[in-house]
């Protein structure tokens, strides 16, 4: 009886082989950054832009200090500076700044870091802090 898709059509199935493990394999807790993992797909898909969502409309220096300022775009060099000068906080900012840089040295073309209220408008180059090479 056909089931009234083409042989072209179907779906391919793909079989695996079982693997017979003659040790034990250590088991250790691991954590994956969803910062770094979604820049490491960015790269790979070729993307040219890597926008960054999270809870602040921009990146600032001084956070939280009577000083803050808020950084509108930035190169990575000026990134690195600032990671080395203490502002981005490790758990905070400063995975999505180094996520940045990968993506950035990894050939993209540009990153923004943005709210998701403000991601429009910064697409629009109005608003988030765009990070270039």
């Amino acid at each position: 009886m056909s089931s009234g898709v083409s042989a072209s059509r179907r779906p391919r199935r793909r079989w695996s082989r079982s693997v017979s493990w003659t040790a034990p394999i250590p088991r250790s807790a691991a954590v994956i950054d969803k910062d770094h993992a979604s820049s490491l797909l960015a790269r790979e898909l070729g993307a040219a832009l890597f926008v960054v969502s999270t809870g602040v409309a921009t990146v600032c220096l001084d956070f939280g200090t009577p000083q803050q300022k808020d950084i509108d775009r930035m190169t990575v060099a000026d990134a690195r500076r600032y990671m080395a000068e203490g502002h981005f906080k490790a758990g905070s900012m400063l995975p999505k700044i180094e996520a940045v840089i990968d993506f950035l040295e990894g050939g993209g073309r540009e990153a923004i870091i943005t709210d998701p209220a403000h991601v429009g408008l910064a697409l629009a180059g109005k608003a988030g802090t765009h990070v270039v090479p």
